[in-house]
């Protein structure tokens, strides 16, 4: 049961907005049920040089590996097809056809206490075309992945 004094933030009435530009008019993705962001990877360089040690006496060199560069995690997202065309849906189709870098904002709503939600925001590409899963018991799906292009920026609800 939720308190006055709530620690933790629900996804219930998060909305996903999209803007072609970071200052723009950001349009919602309606009727999503999940959103998850994926890690960020580091990518280890080898530096194995020709006096590599070993781990054991008399044993094969060991190979030697230094941090790269980070990879962004990417972002999957999970709704339900609004058949009549939501604008949101609708930008996300058509940015994974040309590539279009996409400005995104997750608004979370308040908890107890806040006037504003937290707020994630994040740039990234359309890496998977939107899908649809049909079938006769369930509302149909509509599924995308964003590929990020940097670090997330995380912005704590007042």
């Amino acid at each position: 049961m939720a308190t006055a004094t709530q620690t933790f933030q629900l996804g219930l009435k998060a909305t996903l907005s999209v803007s072609t530009t970071s200052t723009g008019t950001f349009t919602p993705v309606n009727k999503l049920s999940k959103i998850t962001f994926g890690a960020d990877k580091v990518d280890y360089i080898d530096v194995t040089d020709l006096n590599a040690p070993s781990g054991v006496t008399g044993g094969q060199p060991r190979k030697q590996s230094a941090p790269g560069l980070i990879t962004p995690g990417d972002v999957t997202v999970t709704g339900f097809l609004i058949p009549a065309g939501d604008p949101g849906q609708l930008l996300v189709t058509a940015a994974f056809d040309v590539q279009t870098l996409l400005y995104w904002q997750l608004q979370f709503a308040p908890v107890a206490g806040q006037t504003t939600g937290a707020l994630q925001t994040f740039v990234g590409y359309v890496s998977t075309r939107p899908t649809m899963d049909a079938s006769m018991t369930d509302a149909v799906t509509f599924n995308f992945t964003v590929q990020q292009t940097d670090a997330p920026t995380y912005t704590a609800g007042s």
